[in-house]
């Protein structure tokens, strides 16, 4: 593994850690805090886990099957709003979430690390709604993507935190 891929490895196994700290000193009550219309802190948490096992069958797959096509078009079919409902995110338990996100982690960066370097540059394949023309992510965008997803949702829940004075 290159010295590039084991920092961005680094990187991404600080994941759980960085939602814990986001959510750390909560209420119960304070996790259905949310700004405006958006997602609750609750709704972000379950959001980001169930999405990282999402992508997380697509980077199997495409390690073994470089050229794959992600299979998301039942995803696609309803938005991540209806999900979150149909998924119960706004009465989950956030504990089970996080210890499932935290050896979700660890489990794809011992794979990961156990690669040959050439394997992340493998790329699976997704046309997303709307699209005329598909997009080939390699595995690792994917990583950098989850990295950054992360980031943007530890923002937002920042801000709510803010906005509510917790």
């Amino acid at each position: 593994m290159s010295e590039t891929n084991g920092n961005l490895l680094d990187q991404y196994l600080q994941l759980p850690s960085q939602l814990e700290e986001a959510i750390v000193g909560l209420e119960e009550g304070d996790l259905d805090l949310r700004k405006g219309n958006g997602w609750s802190i609750r709704e972000i948490v379950c959001h980001l886990v169930e999405g990282e096992q999402l992508w997380q069958i697509n980077l199997r797959t495409v390690i073994g099957l470089n050229g794959a096509k992600f299979p998301f078009e039942w995803y696609f079919e309803l938005s991540q709003v209806e999900w979150s409902k149909h998924w119960a995110y706004s009465t989950r338990f956030l504990k089970a979430m996080l210890d499932l996100f935290r050896a979700d982690t660890q489990y794809l960066a011992d794979i990961l690390r156990n690669l040959p370097t050439d394997i992340w540059e493998h790329y699976g394949r997704v046309t997303w709604p709307a699209a005329e023309e598909e997009t080939r992510l390699t595995v690792r965008e994917i990583v950098e993507i989850q990295i950054r997803h992360m980031d943007g949702h530890a923002a937002d829940i920042q801000a709510i935190r803010a906005l509510h004075g917790c």
